[in-house]
């Protein structure tokens, strides 16, 4: 080697290894650590010893391993969304250009002996010029010659023959060579580096496949035991060892690649600036245009590679996404089955044996009578009893035990959660078809599928199916059973009765005892098949749900190979053609049908369309101007709501029940109230002042809000929830009310302050609307609440809830706003959300829903000429609309106006009515004093008779004289003492105050 170029070979050679061979092995190490978590995650499913014995834990152990493992992958090799050279050996190129800017610009040294003379490899050309070149180096020295000829001769010194010299503009020749060149050289490195990754991820990838042979033999065999041992991960070891190994062969290749370029820098380094090698071939612009290509063959060699890590992880991932599903959805099948089997035999055959003991003893009794008279009192005795207990205590008991073990909520539940699993798996996979993850891949050669959409197309629809058809069963034998149960108090009544009409006959062929045992006998047995039914039906939900999901299964397990998905990608493409085809044929043929009596129809009736529309929407809310009262008819519709409804079905009443709820899969929407309520909790840890109240109609969700809210509040301090009974508007009802609360005695806002102020805790208060009467001095409760919580704030965290019409009351009154930072109104959520509320609910039932046309729509040509399928979607369309309208996101309106609207229930279908047939304009022709009356109602959120006299500052006798036709007429409805608004006419009400400026 040159020793003027020694010190650079080493420098170069010190930043090569530093600042290249480092990213190098940074990448390689970690996939040595993600391997290296594969294997641990691998080792501990191994070593979990999955087996039929311990089924649940086992399938809970694959899915826990089979979603960590999807995040594994997916964190392993989500590609930079940068791909440059510049970028990944950004310190590699700074210290490469720091060390060029060093070196001199101009580097001037003596030419080589070889300059001169021709060597191997050299053109004639260059010969030629060579041999002009010596020509005109000896001539021009040949003065100097001369004289150092005489200067011999005379003895004395001779003059040295100065040399050729030739400039190297050194650091454009260095940038060029390992800036530029040397990368390009070690491109063929990185090429076998990520080979070398690609054949340890497959090896990781081939032991899963391994595990889910296991995983798969546990589902599919009655008795397995894995015998899957850690000599599995021996590959995996040595793939890890062999890339530990691989950073040495690496270092080695890089260091070969460097010698080779050294090599050609060096000789161009004693050629270049002469007439060998000319300086103008190393100067920045080849530089820029060598550097060009650099990145361009980096980007896409490394573009390649990431394709092919795209497209391995995701080949890899849908596995994993799919075995998730299925083991997932296995795991929640049995874990329903242990509930269902254990709220069976744990609450129901349990009351069903409680039951049966209840009519041994009956029997036993009987039995035991020593004589005729005794028999006869011990009869009586037990007909008093099953008329006043078992009749209408244990049994409706026993019903409403079976109706809140919310049996078909449970196969709801697997729907629910398969469809979330379901609904988080990727919308979009890279798949190659043969590939060999061998070489990197142009992006051209992918395609891509949805996961969801394979999922969805087939799969899923076949399992919702089986689902639906399971929960119609299952709806239908609760029914049975359910009157089954209610029958039995009657027969062992009718038998007893039967028996004791024998004691008033002399000539009697059957003893009192004998028939009474029988008919108790039989009622015994019948509760036995009862219980019989109810294992029958376990059974039923067992076998029919396990096939339905076995067969689910198996067409996740079909998406696991690329072939089977490329076929379903062509039947989902001609599927969907097909649809739409038929569609826009449809609505061709349609339009083309109708568009001639449309516009006859527009022209004809548009008058009496837009009359009708407008005359009936203002009898609809109540606003005609003439006063109308109301019927016979409707006022028994609406006082007979409460009876209506009891005598639906019991599982459609407690889907609908008007009640807050705990069930997270029927809550929807308000997200952003959520959010704001978590902002000022943060806000009131912070030390602020951060009072909050949630504002809305009766029944929008306030308390459903806060449940979930309190629920999901990772909070440690104190929670409290008080809610009012009645209603409080005097400083000793407050205290009292807080001194219940807490199991405190406060005597004064002084104690209870102090008390409040001892640690933090979050207060929440509901209905504060009831903290208040509209007298004189009725607001001094609220006065005295808005006073501790400002003395209060810094520990207690406040979060209050009032109807909004209240508090627009109460905040022009006394200005209740001003004591609270955060306002969250209950906005209306969208009308899909109400619908959304309701379908929940009525899909959980597995009945089937038919909706009724009106007499209108019966006699309209159009909407008769519609197919059945079509005509329910326009009635569906209608009806959502028009609830819509009326309940206006308050959820509770939307549930009362659905029950209301069943008309009847035959088979598994539940008809339901258009809201249209009913005719509120009555509403009208109130007098001002049940206006005024409706409007107390509402800004108290019910009231008794005593406090609307203490309100009105009326008799008695006055105030009965206007709530007692109302309550008479169903516009009112009476609840424990106090009268409220019937949940029907809660919006006519409402649009009736706002329409005579009585609330805002």
């Amino acid at each position: 080697m040159n020793p003027e170029l020694q010190g650079q070979y080493n420098n170069l050679k010190t930043i090569l290894n530093d600042k290249f061979l480092s990213v190098l092995c940074r990448e390689i190490n970690g996939h040595i650590d993600f391997l290296k978590r594969v294997k641990s995650l691998e080792s501990k499913i191994i070593k979990a010893n999955i087996s039929t014995q311990q089924y649940d834990k086992s399938l809970a152990i694959i899915k826990d391993y089979k979603s960590t493992l999807i995040v594994e992958v997916e964190k392993q090799f989500t590609p930079p969304e940068i791909v440059n050279f510049d970028v990944d050996f950004l310190n590699f190129n700074q210290d490469i250009t720091d060390y060029i800017a060093q070196l001199e610009l101009d580097y001037v040294r003596k030419q080589e002996e070889s300059r001169f003379q021709p060597t191997d490899g050299d053109s004639v050309l260059l010969k030629v010029k060579k041999w002009f070149k010596r020509f005109f180096y000896n001539t021009s020295k040949l003065p100097v010659r001369t004289g150092n000829a005489f200067r011999k001769l005379f003895k004395k010194p001779v003059k040295e023959l100065k040399p050729w010299t030739h400039h190297i503009h050194l650091q454009d020749l260095t940038a060029y060579f390992f800036k530029e060149k040397l990368p390009c050289q070690l491109l063929p490195i990185i090429d076998k580096l990520n080979l070398r990754l690609s054949h340890a991820t497959k090896v990781a990838w081939k032991i899963d496949e391994q595990i889910e042979v296991i995983c798969n033999q546990l589902v599919e065999q009655d008795d397995y035991t894995s015998e899957l041992t850690l000599e599995v991960l021996e590959p995996l070891d040595q793939a890890i060892t062999n890339l530990e190994e691989f950073k040495g062969e690496l270092k080695n290749d890089l260091i070969e690649a460097f010698e080779n370029v050294f090599g050609k820098y060096e000789d161009a380094f004693l050629k270049v600036g002469t007439m060998e090698l000319s300086n103008n071939k190393f100067k920045p612009v080849k530089s820029s245009k060598l550097h060009s290509e650099l990145l361009k063959q980096y980007k896409s060699k490394r573009e390649g590679w990431y394709h092919l890590f795209t497209v391995l992880s995701d080949d890899w991932e849908i596995d994993l996404e799919l075995y998730f599903i299925l083991y997932s959805g296995l795991l929640e099948y049995h874990r329903t089955l242990h509930i269902l089997k254990q709220k069976i035999d744990t609450a129901v055959i349990s009351k069903l044996e409680t039951i049966a003991s209840y009519l041994e003893s009956i029997k036993d009794q009987i039995q035991k009578a020593p004589d005729e008279a005794a028999l006869k009192m011990v009869m009586e005795q037990n007909m008093k009893a099953v008329r006043g207990e078992l009749t209408p205590k244990i049994l409706p008991e026993t019903n409403d035990l079976i109706l809140r073990q919310d049996l078909p909520s449970l196969v709801n539940n697997i729907e629910s959660k398969i469809d979330k699993l379901i609904s988080s798996v990727s919308e979009k996979r890279a798949v190659v078809k043969g590939l060999n993850y061998d070489e990197a891949i142009k992006s051209s050669s992918i395609s891509y599928v949805s996961p969801y959409e394979l999922i969805h197309f087939e799969s899923w629809p076949e399992l919702v199916k089986e689902i639906k058809a399971i929960k119609i069963k299952l709806t239908e034998q609760l029914s049975v059973i359910q009157n089954d149960i209610s029958g039995l108090g009657q027969i062992a009544e009718f038998n007893l009765e039967s028996a004791m009409s024998l004691f008033n006959e002399e000539d009697r062929k059957d003893q009192p005892d004998v028939i009474a045992l029988q008919g108790i006998d039989r009622t015994i047995e019948r509760v036995k098949a009862i219980q019989l039914s109810f294992q029958s039906f376990e059974n039923d939900v067992e076998s029919v749900l396990y096939e339905g999901i076995q067969q689910f299964n198996k067409r996740l397990v079909q998406f696991t190979n690329n072939e089977n998905i490329y076929d379903i990608r062509v039947r989902i493409a001609k599927g969907k053609a097909l649809q739409r085809s038929k569609e826009w044929r449809e609505q061709a043929i349609y339009k083309l049908k109708n568009i001639v009596p449309t516009v006859i129809s527009f022209a004809r009736l548009n008058y009496q369309k837009v009359n009708h529309f407008v005359t009936t929407t203002y009898k609809k809310y109540g606003l005609t101007s003439q006063p109308e009262s109301i019927t016979a008819e409707l006022a028994d519709f609406l006082a007979e709501t409460k009876g209506a409804i009891e005598k639906l079905p019991f599982v459609y009443q407690r889907l609908f029940k008007l009640e807050p709820l705990s069930d997270i899969n029927f809550f929807e929407g308000r997200a952003e109230e959520m959010l704001t309520l978590n902002t000022a909790y943060n806000n009131w840890m912070k030390g602020r002042f951060a009072a909050t109240v949630l504002l809305g109609e009766k029944g929008s969700g306030a308390t459903t809000l806060l449940n979930f809210y309190l629920s999901d509040l990772g909070t440690s301090s104190a929670v409290h929830r008080l809610v009012p009974k009645s209603s409080i508007s005097s400083i000793e009802e407050l205290l009292e009310w807080f001194s219940i609360s807490f199991e405190q005695n406060f005597k004064s806002a002084d104690e209870l302050i102090i008390f409040l102020n001892q640690k933090k805790r979050v207060l929440v208060l509901e209905d504060i609307q009831k903290l208040y009467l509209k007298k004189v001095k009725g607001f001094e409760a609220l006065k005295w609440l808005s006073e501790i919580i400002a003395l209060t704030n810094e520990k207690v965290f406040y979060v209050c809830s009032c109807t909004k019409y209240a508090w627009s009351y109460l905040d022009k009154t006394i200005q209740l706003s001003e004591h609270f930072s955060y306002h969250i109104s209950l906005n209306d959520m969208a009308d899909g959300s109400v619908v959304n509320v309701i379908e929940k609910r009525h899909r959980v039932s597995g009945y089937n829903l038919k909706f009724e046309p009106t007499v209108s729509e019966l006699n309209n040509k159009k909407f008769k000429k519609l197919p059945e399928q079509e005509q329910q979607v326009v009635l569906r369309e209608r009806y959502f609309s028009s609830m819509n309208k009326i309940a206006k996101s308050n959820v509770s309106l939307a549930l009362v106006y659905w029950l209301r609207s069943t008309r009847q229930i035959t088979g598994n279908t539940i008809h339901i009515g258009s809201l249209k047939e009913i005719d509120f304009s009555f509403m009208k022709g109130l007098s001002m004093n049940k206006v005024f009356a409706l409007a107390n109602i509402v800004l108290h959120d019910g009231l008794t008779e005593d406090e609307c006299v203490a309100i009105e500052r009326s008799s008695v006798r006055k105030v009965r004289s206007t709530l007692y036709p109302l309550f008479e007429d169903g516009i009112l409805v009476k609840n424990e003492g106090k009268y409220y608004i019937n949940p029907l006419l809660y919006r006519h009400t409402i649009q009736l105050l706002k329409s005579k400026n009585i609330v805002h």
